[in-house]
């Protein structure tokens, strides 16, 4: 049975990319279904090859499901992971339904920690550290855009990656769909994964 969701009104690592740096494909995933099948060029002639997102989030959500599995079954434990939100903006809260879904899937147990829109900086803080040192936390997403407070630089935020700055650099590029791309998702359940293998001393 996969672990339940919890929801917490209060009052670890902080996750970031870890994608590698070269993809290797799994014995049963086609070359093709991992790109578009073309690339875009930019002036200089740099060719970025357009990845399709979709079946690379498949295939690491299936390994990260296979690698849980087998630690609740070898040690009994699972990666726990919290995400803190700030206000009550409709999209935040779809964008965090989404994490939730997909860590249920896989097997990562959730807790989502809820502050009022008028929270000061030092309570959110506050709270984030809270969690950080809780050894049965492995991961911590503070789910952005935040209020804005034009005194604090600090929480000022941007989007996503500048797609028409990046394709002119990039050996490969996923398109930037809106939202919640497939690919951030997993890589937001490989690197909790990842953590709570740290901390239980399975690498």
């Amino acid at each position: 049975m996969l672990p339940q969701k919890q929801r917490e009104n209060t009052s670890c690592t902080f996750l970031g990319p870890n994608l590698p740096d070269v993809w290797v494909l799994s014995e049963n995933t086609s070359p093709h279904t991992l790109t578009t099948g073309s690339s875009q060029s930019v002036d200089d002639g740099h060719s970025a090859t357009i990845l399709e997102g979709t079946s690379i989030a498949t295939e690491i959500k299936l390994k990260v499901a296979e690698e849980i599995s087998r630690m609740k079954s070898e040690i009994g434990k699972f990666p726990k992971l919290v995400v803190v939100l700030v206000g009550d903006r409709r999209d935040s809260h779809r964008f965090i339904d989404i994490k939730l879904e997909a860590c249920e899937k896989v097997g990562i147990e959730t807790v989502v920690s809820e502050l009022p829109e008028n929270c000061t900086q030092k309570e959110l803080l506050d709270v984030v550290s809270s969690f950080n040192d809780d050894k049965d936390v492995h991961g911590i997403v503070v789910q952005l855009p935040l209020p804005q407070d034009p005194s604090n630089e600090e929480f000022q935020s941007t989007g996503d990656v500048c797609f028409e700055e990046a394709v002119k650099v990039a050996s490969a590029i996923t398109p930037v769909p809106g939202g919640i791309g497939p690919v951030t998702i997993a890589m937001l359940l490989s690197n909790t994964l990842d953590s709570a293998k740290r901390a239980f001393g399975m690498f």
